[in-house]
């Protein structure tokens, strides 16, 4: 329950990393490997993807299932954390035209997601994903750069991978909160 994981982070206190939509948590691994002097929490809502990272545990790893969204709200409102960074790796979402109320630039809460952590890094394979992405950062007084990432930077999920196979070109958005 949140409240055990408030306990954990309350007790033993370090920045803590948030990996939004983690699917089979291939990034959250390696981000737990790459800041091990970091919290690691690692957020999805589908318990079938959230088991492979149960097969290879980590000290500093914490796994949530779960709404994004409702972990958020809770994660902002314990004031005491220190969020360093926020991940959302996330190839394609929502791609249709009716769905574009889904995507998170456009949820009620896309501000917190933009603002949770002084720095949020999202990929994606769709540049015009990251583009309405950046507008969106921009008029919640965010700064973005948007980038092409090179087949020598580090892919960090299962996707970004195939994508990588594939000569896919993956995208890269840098929002900095400037509050």
């Amino acid at each position: 329950t949140w409240s055990n994981v408030l306990s954990i982070l309350t007790k033993h206190p370090k920045p803590i990393i948030i990996d939004s939509g983690c699917g089979r948590g291939l990034s959250s691994q390696y981000l737990s490997k790459k800041h091990p002097d970091c919290w690691i929490i690692a957020i999805d809502k589908s318990s079938h993807r959230l088991e492979s990272i149960d097969d290879k545990p980590r000290d500093n790893l914490i796994v949530l299932r779960g709404d994004c969204v409702d972990y958020w709200r809770l994660i902002e409102s314990a004031k005491t954390l220190t969020i360093v960074k926020h991940y959302i790796l996330y190839p394609n979402p929502w791609p249709k035209k009716q769905h574009v109320l889904r995507r998170w630039y456009a949820h009620p809460l896309a501000r917190l997601m933009l603002t949770l952590a002084p720095t949020t890094v999202i990929r994606s394979n769709w540049l015009l994903y990251l583009q309405e992405t950046a507008l969106v950062a921009n008029w919640h007084f965010c700064a973005a750069k948007l980038s092409c990432l090179s087949s020598t930077d580090i892919n960090m999920t299962h996707f970004e991978n195939k994508y990588l196979l594939k000569n896919i070109p993956l995208y890269e958005l840098v929002v900095h909160s400037l509050r």
